[in-house]
């Protein structure tokens, strides 16, 4: 997504059986003091290994509303999504209308008393069907459970009276982090009352990215409902306003992931860089549009817009890179496209690849077509679009989100600063941007981060006093350093209370990599983590 005025990138997956849900942040334009990169975050869930098959929805009753969903074209995957009524207004205060939202449900495996696993929906413009794509099936397979998903309120064609629905007053009144939560919480509670002997079924929880932060929160706040969540890559701090205390961590762990993998490159990259704020300010517009492959030349108003454009292209290759070749590819292609498993490069060999240019200049070209040049498989590029709103055509509802990203769940403020490979930003850009949220939102949507934290129970206090959430992270995502402190929890493999909450940092992993199914691609370091966190599940959902 890229926030209001500003020019950022995000992704997520994006191609047919895939998809993603990813974000990333701008910085405000035209205000004089905004300045800096956004950070890029998502979750993909791209397959290239087949699709997945349909299983059916409830058995044994009949489902409200139930109707097929409003064509193939919003659907990623092979299902057919069902509606029900979804009260507008969970608490009754300002409406008691109700919507038609999205869901999928399959009893294929299920045993009569077994699980819900349920998958939280999140970001998506399209229907994530699970079957066969995510973990959850091969879950629900192992211990006898229901599969579920729903899309989140806002997205999709869950939207209330259609899309003339998206004003900034039902924004506020009605896409609410309680409304939203309360959503998954009412569907878990409708599939109890719904599938024959399953009324006193306990129901684990599992998202990526945003959605594993919604995840989390259903753990806390619901925890009745919820006997346990996996939070893969979502973050738990450095959420704002105001601006968070450590608002440079995302760009001092990127830096420290080239560093640690290439200090050649990292200086490469980071002279690069500097290369091109010299350039920019000594007007030198022409050589860096020839340098960097720009359709465009940059103006004296875009040098914020083009060390965005380029950070985020840093940021993302080693969050997305997927040991699977046709996940790493699909992250970057519009879902129009086809996968091709010789798209992207893995990080360590596009570093190899780096190492092989003779200049800085030339080193920030290659990167810049190996994120945003992919799809010229398709469209025979022949250069590059720095304005080009990257998010959305990743998978990302952008109109949505940033609303979303600019109230509840702000991490827009982030910035770097000296000493990482990335361009400092200066005084007041993290400001700037937090004003330009209340500028198009108005100053109700802006919601105190501290204040947040404390009433939706996910202050440091809260998690750790919560049972049964186990937070997943990738190495190479920069996520890593928004997710629990490491002192906050013992090591994954240094307890044996199975209902003690614990953060399982993957080796080498991307960006929610360990919510995809098993894949022969999979590293033994990816294999250990999904079956750790299968044995959770199976402690969790025991009697």
């Amino acid at each position: 997504m890229t926030s209001p005025n500003a020019t950022g990138t995000g992704t997520g997956s994006t191609s047919a059986n895939a998809t993603g849900t990813g974000t990333g942040t701008g910085t405000a334009t035209g205000t004089g003091t905004a300045t800096g990169t956004g950070t890029a975050m998502g979750t993909g869930t791209a397959t290239g290994t087949g699709t997945a098959t349909a299983t059916g929805t409830a058995t044994g009753t009949s489902t409200a509303n139930s109707t097929t969903s409003t064509g193939s074209s919003t659907v990623i995957g092979d299902c057919t999504p069902q509606l029900f009524d979804q009260p507008l207004d969970h608490s009754g205060s300002l409406s008691n209308a109700t919507f038609s939202q999205r869901y999928w449900i399959s009893t294929e495996f299920y045993q009569p008393g077994g699980p819900i696993i349920f998958y939280q929906g999140a970001e998506n413009s399209q229907f994530l069907c699970p079957d066969g794509l995510l973990i959850t099936s091969e879950w629900a397979q192992s211990v006898g459970g229901i599969l579920a998903t729903l899309e989140h309120r806002f997205f999709g064609t869950s939207v209330p009276s259609g899309n003339e629905f998206f004003t900034n007053d039902n924004f506020n009144d009605y896409l609410t982090l309680d409304n939203v939560l309360a959503d998954s919480a009412y569907f878990v509670e409708y599939i109890k009352k719904n599938i024959t002997g399953a009324e006193n079924s306990k129901a684990v929880v599992l998202g990526g990215s945003y959605g594993g932060f919604l995840s989390m929160l259903l753990r806390t706040n619901y925890p009745d409902t919820f006997d346990g969540a996996v939070n893969s890559g979502g973050p738990v701090r450095d959420l704002g306003p105001p601006v968070p205390e450590d608002q440079y961590a995302v760009f001092e762990y990127v830096s420290e992931i080239y560093n640690n993998h290439s200090p050649d490159v990292a200086n490469q990259l980071a002279t690069g860089l500097q290369q091109v704020a010299e350039m920019y300010n000594n007007s030198q517009f022409q050589p860096i549009q020839e340098s960097l492959s720009l359709c465009s030349s940059p103006n004296v108003t875009s040098l914020d817009a083009l060390q965005a454009y380029i950070s985020a292209s840093l940021i993302l290759i080693p969050q997305f890179s997927y040991a699977n070749p046709a996940r790493r590819a699909a992250i970057f292609y519009n879902y129009s496209y086809p996968i091709s498993s010789n798209g992207t490069l893995p990080f360590d060999t596009y570093l190899s690849n780096l190492r092989e240019e003779d200049s800085p200049m030339a080193v920030l070209n290659q990167t810049l077509w190996t994120v945003y040049g992919l799809s010229s498989f398709s469209h025979n590029l022949t250069c590059l679009n720095a304005s080009s709103n990257f998010a959305s055509s990743a998978g990302v509802q952008e109109s949505v989100f940033e609303y979303i990203s600019c109230s509840y769940f702000d991490y827009i403020a982030e910035r770097p600063q000296n000493g990482t490979i990335f361009q400092p930003s200066p005084p007041g850009a993290a400001e700037a941007q937090i004003q330009a949220c209340a500028q198009k939102y108005g100053a109700k949507s802006m919601l105190n981060a501290t204040e947040i934290a404390i009433k939706f129970k996910f202050t440091k206090e809260d998690l750790m006093n919560t049972t049964r959430i186990l937070y997943t992270e990738g190495e190479l995502d920069n996520n890593l350093a928004r997710g629990p402190a490491s002192s906050w929890f013992p090591a994954a493999n240094s307890t044996t209370d199975l209902d003690q909450s614990v953060v399982y940092v993957i080796e080498g992993a991307g960006h929610t990599e360990d919510t995809f199914s098993p894949d022969p691609s999979d590293t033994l370091a990816m294999q250990a983590a999904k079956n750790f966190t299968l044995q959770r599940i199976k402690a969790w959902t025991s009697a």
